[in-house]
């Protein structure tokens, strides 16, 4: 299965999606790096920490905001990268990019880029903004028994969303949508959670 999801994510190309323009709806950029792992290759996500201000001690990807300084949105993902978990763009081989999502706020419109990472980097990371980072192996999504569901509020009302716990730490909402998009669509995964 991860020969056939490498070599579908290389098919399915780059694309350097622009800067956007003034006065559209913010933008971000994020890395789903898939690392060596023994016989599986593993995805590295992190812990946000409580100090940040949105999303405080969920697990994402590393990546974030769109600065005018990014001249396109897989600028922006390396820089971010850098900044959040100390990897350099010497350790990222970019792969594809995947189709830009909105996460349930409607806040932001994210581009996530899959990428390889080479070598053996050792990470630092901004404490003020990653708590820690952890490596998540590609068959651990692919089996039902680690899904499950839990409540949470959005809008006033409870929302039952799906999410995949791995040791302490509780996948679930956009990251976890990429990850399943991005299975289902380059793997034939067939995950079947609804997570919109």
């Amino acid at each position: 299965m991860h020969e056939k999801l490498i070599r579908s994510l290389k098919k399915n190309g780059l694309v350097r999606v622009k800067a956007p323009l003034m006065g559209h709806p913010q933008c971000a950029a994020v890395l789903v790096l898939l690392c060596e792992g023994g016989d599986d290759f593993e995805i590295l996500l992190t812990k946000r920490s409580k100090l940040v201000t949105h999303h405080r001690r969920e697990v994402a990807f590393p990546g974030g905001i769109w600065e005018p300084c990014d001249t396109d949105m897989l600028e922006t993902a390396f820089r971010e990268t850098k900044e959040e978990i100390g990897l350099s763009r010497d350790h990222i081989e970019p792969i594809t990019t995947l189709t830009p999502i909105m996460p349930l706020n409607g806040e932001t419109y994210v581009t996530p880029f899959v990428a390889h990472m080479t070598g053996k980097p050792e990470l630092t990371l901004q404490s003020s903004e990653i708590d820690c980072v952890f490596r998540v192996p590609i068959n651990y999504f692919l089996l039902a028994t680690n899904y499950e569901y839990f409540m949470v509020k959005y809008r006033n009302h409870q929302k039952k969303v799906p999410m995949v716990h791995f040791h302490n730490y509780r996948i679930w909402g956009m990251t976890l949508r990429i990850i399943i998009d991005m299975l289902n669509s380059f793997g034939d995964a067939n995950i079947k959670f609804n997570i919109t």
